[in-house]
């Protein structure tokens, strides 16, 4: 069996794919009631957003010393990349509730 993203990167774009899909509002919705099982669904979604860049977090920061202290250049890249994505992971619970609210969405994500 195929491996399904051979890349971290793959992996990066089909989460924040599946998160767009969830939170693009639909054409013709004109209400700003959002259910409470949407809201929760999307609160989880976040949770675990937060603790997988969490976890990337640790992760790069340890990479990042090695690196530095092999003097491995392309090895720093991949760890500041990789720590700017688990920032934006980290971020993204408090952007989507301002997101949310801006939209006039009633109730709160987080």
């Amino acid at each position: 069996m195929k491996n399904l993203f051979p890349k971290k990167r793959d992996v990066l774009i089909a989460s924040t794919t599946s998160a767009s899909m969830i939170l693009t509002p639909t054409a013709f919705a004109e209400a700003t009631y959002t259910p409470p099982i949407i809201l929760k669904l999307i609160a989880k979604l976040l949770t675990v957003f937060w603790y997988a860049g969490l976890l990337l977090l640790v992760y790069a920061v340890i990479s990042l010393i090695i690196a530095l202290k092999n003097e491995d250049a392309e090895s720093k890249v991949n760890a500041v990349t990789q720590i700017s994505i688990s920032i934006v992971l980290i971020t993204l619970s408090g952007t989507v509730q301002t997101l949310l609210n801006a939209a006039g969405v009633s109730g709160s994500v987080t």
